[in-house]
């Protein structure tokens, strides 16, 4: 899948110089631009004002997060996509995607239950939003980057399909990782965190050396800025799937496959232990202690890397494999099921 809609919002600007040059530095797109985007809707209109969200409130932020480590910050709906601002509405569980306006705030009682849990996540979604799309080159340096994709590695989230010795020989698995690393050309299976890697690494291709269609060059050409979208929506959806574990998101249901990764169950409500996988590398993000009142309840529980395997971008992500989803597993109209039975139509990515 590709980003449709919202993601005719966004381009690739690739610097010729600086510290960001050659890589993915997400703008906005014109007006005309938008109007000769596949999927874009009558009412999109370009941004005018770049929200970051790179200085979020003292203490709810990487480097400084007393407030976050109490459930103390909660995240807000953006009140307006094209100006960048942030409304009172507080985001709550679903899979809307995060988009340009969504803030982080500070509360005076401690968040719990769900929305705990859900303001965990998204707070960390909007920071690694904030680093993948405005400052790649921050992300150059290896170590950098796995401590930003941490909680979503040691998840098996993002990180390649489920290894058998059964249905590959080790031959055919170097053959496949000497492949050209790429952010698409075989589907939504090869959108993983080491394709996403490389690109932030080796920058994109230039335009020259790109075919019309940006796909060839793997995706790493001016429109890799689609494929950067869908990662980071499906990775924060997925990791969300694992703290709810009520959360169910279209049918075939993909948080029914991310948890099968990490052998949980699903349920009808919030009573099931929810897996520790993303606690360690969220804390070594944040530099405090994940909620007490979160982490107290969680089930011990790190996914064993070697029946994963190493990832190669050529591995894609295992939840498309695991789903058997025969449409996008995240399409621009869709629903979602959550606690109660309330459903949620949601559209387009950041």
């Amino acid at each position: 899948m590709l980003a449709s809609s919202n993601g005719c919002l966004w381009k690739c600007d690739v610097p010729a110089t600086g510290d960001a040059a050659g890589l993915c530095v997400f703008t906005p797109t014109t007006a005309q631009e938008i109007a000769d985007c596949p999927g874009a809707t009558t009412d999109l209109a370009p941004i005018s004002t770049v929200y970051e969200g790179d200085d979020p409130p003292d203490g709810c932020g990487v480097g400084s997060a007393a407030l976050l480590s109490v459930g103390r910050c909660d995240v807000r709906r953006s009140g307006s996509v094209t100006d960048g601002t942030c409304s009172p509405q507080q985001l709550t569980p679903s899979p809307l995607p995060l988009t340009n306006g969504d803030c982080v705030v500070t509360v005076d009682t401690a968040l719990s239950g769900t929305q705990l849990g859900w303001a965990t996540v998204m707070v960390y979604g909007l920071a690694l939003r904030n680093k993948l799309m405005f400052h790649p080159e921050e992300l150059q340096v290896a170590a950098e980057f796995d401590k930003w994709t941490r909680p979503l590695a040691d998840c098996a989230i993002k990180v390649g399909d489920v290894f058998s010795s059964t249905t590959e020989d080790h031959q055919q698995r170097q053959r496949r990782r000497r492949r050209r690393r790429r952010l698409s050309g075989g589907g939504t299976a090869n959108l993983n965190t080491a394709a996403v890697r490389e690109m932030v690494e080796n920058g994109v291709c230039s335009t020259d050396s790109c075919a019309e269609d940006s796909s060839t060059c793997g995706g790493n050409g001016p429109g890799a800025s689609n494929y950067v979208l869908q990662y980071l929506e499906e990775g924060v959806v997925d990791l969300a799937c694992l703290l709810d574990p009520s959360l169910s998101v279209n049918e075939p249901d993909r948080c029914a496959a991310v948890r099968s990764r990490l052998q949980q169950a699903s349920a009808a409500s919030t009573t099931v232990d929810m897996p520790d996988c993303w606690v360690a590398g969220w804390e070594a993000l944040f530099g405090v202690t994940a909620p007490t009142a979160l982490t107290s309840t969680l089930d011990a529980y790190v996914p064993h890397n070697e029946s994963i395997g190493e990832a190669t971008c050529e591995d894609g992500d295992g939840v498309a494999d695991l789903s058997a989803a025969t449409a996008p597993l995240l399409p621009a109209a869709a629903s979602v099921t959550l606690v109660g039975a309330l459903t949620v139509a949601f559209s387009g990515l950041l």
